[in-house]
């Protein structure tokens, strides 16, 4: 992490921190023994993927490395194109990166986004689903910069977070507000967002704050209006 990203985001309080690898862990292993754990499987399959994929064609070259920073599954990446594409699978949860990951894809790697063992300007494009809203405002910030310092100049990253008017947002949400009403300890589907898109406005003034330009969104049909996706850009 460079000294202008510690300066940029040193300044920004907050009472929550970021989930832990260890949160991941446990969140992964407790889908995979559940009926919802395979219900967002196969969303992830038969939906998801469509949209990630349409993305992936739009603002990735043919040929370059690319890193889905957060990669859970890879799932909801299957149906990117290989070409001449190298595709790393990176996350910070040993877990999840045991499991039977898409033959398209190359070594995966246990890492932290925040910290990524790439060098400077040699990534050609970086997404992820589902990752943003886990960090901290604060922690978002240094992520996003370090994206920029891996991407090359005029490269993209793909951002797919869910907002809270998103169709997954409120139907998961109501059912653990009516669940909540019953029991004492706190339930979620999934593990907790600690900073949930309310808005347009609201991640693209997060991203504002770092290196990254924001180059386009889109809330599509594609994916059931399930992720907002925000493309943000490293200038050339």
């Amino acid at each position: 992490m460079d000294e202008q990203a510690k300066h940029q985001t040193g300044n920004m309080d907050t009472k929550m921190e970021s989930n832990t690898n260890e949160e991941w862990n446990k969140q992964w292993q407790k889908l995979d023994k559940s009926l919802f754990g395979r219900i967002c499987s196969l969303h992830r399959k038969l939906f998801i993927s469509r949209f990630v994929a349409h993305l992936a064609e739009k603002y990735f070259p043919k040929q370059g490395i690319f890193v889905e920073a957060g990669c859970g599954t890879c799932e909801s990446s299957a149906r990117i194109r290989e070409y001449e594409r190298k595709l790393i699978p990176l996350d910070y949860s040993e877990y999840i990166l045991k499991a039977d990951l898409p033959s398209k894809y190359s070594k995966p790697i246990v890492a932290d986004i925040r910290e990524m063992p790439f060098e400077d300007d040699s990534i050609d494009g970086i997404w992820n689903l589902g990752v943003m809203e886990h960090f901290t405002e604060r922690d978002m910030i240094v992520a996003l910069n370090e994206f920029y310092r891996v991407l090359k100049n005029g490269s993209y990253a793909i951002l797919l977070i869910p907002p809270i008017f998103g169709s997954s947002e409120i139907f998961l949400g109501t059912i653990e507000r009516m669940i909540n009403m019953m029991r004492k300890d706190k339930f979620h589907f999934m593990t907790e967002e600690i900073t949930p898109v309310r808005s347009r406005k609201h991640i693209t003034g997060i991203i504002s704050k770092s290196k990254l330009q924001v180059y386009k969104t889109h809330f599509s049909p594609r994916d059931l209006f399930t992720y907002y996706a925000v493309i943000c850009k490293k200038p050339s």
